[in-house]
């Protein structure tokens, strides 16, 4: 009887870790993004906007919190996203604050939160180059 139990729960435990880790990847942050030479003659707040803008264009939540930082919030059913975005006139960084629901564990995450955070980078670099070319 104890056998059949210890063999069941190794089996279990083994089941809902592999269901985690295919859904799970590690999280994603976007470390010094260059900024185009050409966006160098925008104002700390030109650029600030502009990757507001671009936040809220796929639907993020975005808050300033200080002349060079952005809390951006995704809200997506029941999941939700919350990253910093740091930058200057040259780089900008996006960095995994929390999230609800996107079983993040020991610096791993729903793989769907990577893909986010990769267009949101996308975003931010287009939205820039744009920006410059105006």
């Amino acid at each position: 009887m104890k056998k059949i139990n210890l063999t069941f729960i190794t089996v279990f435990l083994t089941i809902a870790l592999a269901g985690f880790s295919v859904n799970a990847a590690p999280i994603y942050n976007v470390t010094d993004h260059p900024i185009s030479v050409s966006t160098h003659h925008l104002s700390q707040s030109k650029i600030a906007n502009v990757i507001i803008g671009a936040g809220l264009k796929r639907g993020w939540k975005m808050q300033k919190t200080g002349s060079s930082t952005i809390r951006a919030r995704l809200d997506l059913r029941s999941h939700v996203a919350v990253v910093d975005i740091q930058f200057n006139k040259k780089v900008y960084n996006i960095t995994y604050n929390s999230s609800k629901n996107l079983k993040y564990r020991e610096g791993n995450i729903h793989r769907n939160y990577n893909n986010w955070i990769k267009n949101l980078e996308k975003d931010i670099a287009v939205a820039l180059h744009e920006a410059a070319t105006r």
